[in-house]
């Protein structure tokens, strides 16, 4: 009597639980299908080139906010002085620089930091 309550038991258990293992992968199939026709998805091929295609961009970026940040600090080491807004600006565009993978920057950085923080020629909002 035990024996056949057992393996009803496990019958069931087992049975509720391949069901629903059938069902979530069904599930999924379905889910994939209506992403597939909504155009959510893309193919390997088309997620690799826009992978190749962002890592491209983030060295463009990256070369672009490399010679942006030398030319300042080339002008304001000229000028010697820079304002706190145009220091926090540099700052931000250095953080970006280096989110991006840059290197090699600490020495500008460091000498612009050594500069006299001066007021800036305009509040916000002001022009020239």
């Amino acid at each position: 009597m035990w024996v056949n309550i057992a393996v009803a038991l496990i019958g069931a258990v087992s049975g509720s639980g391949l069901t629903g293992l059938v069902l979530a992968v069904m599930q999924r199939k379905w889910k994939k299908q209506d992403e597939v026709e909504a155009g959510n998805t893309v193919s390997r091929e088309e997620y690799e080139a826009l992978k190749a295609d962002v890592g491209n961009v983030r060295l463009a970026i990256r070369a672009s906010l490399e010679q942006n940040i030398r030319n300042l600090a080339m002008c304001y080491i000229a000028a010697g002085e820079i304002s706190f807004d145009d220091k926090e600006t540099f700052h931000n565009m250095h953080t970006a620089y280096k989110r991006n993978g840059g290197e090699d920057l600490e020495v500008v950085l460091e000498e612009v930091d050594k500069l006299k923080v001066t007021e800036p020629r305009f509040k916000r909002g002001e022009s020239a």
